[in-house]
């Protein structure tokens, strides 16, 4: 008996006039969550972008502090070799 009900409520309409009532009280809401998901995936991939680039310019720093080291050490390996051939 409870499923004839069900069935007679369902093919009455008054169903799909219960949906939107739902709908149409949470459809604000919806479009706001889904604004929120959208500026927050905006904003990741903008701070992705940002940590790939200071990631990058991380790497050239250490390149060029490498070189200044090397740079360095070869300065002082000629400094020494010349100040030992004085003695």
């Amino acid at each position: 008996m409870f499923l004839f009900c069900s069935n007679e409520s369902i093919s009455s309409g008054k169903w799909g006039t219960q949906t939107n009532k739902v709908k149409d009280m949470y459809d604000v809401e919806i479009r706001e969550a889904r604004r929120i998901i959208d500026d927050t995936a905006k904003d990741r991939a903008s701070a992705e972008l940002r940590a790939k680039r200071a990631e990058e310019e991380t790497l050239k720093f250490k390149d060029k502090y490498s070189c200044f080291l090397y740079s360095k050490n070869s300065i002082f390996a000629i400094y020494f070799s010349l100040d030992m051939k004085d003695y």
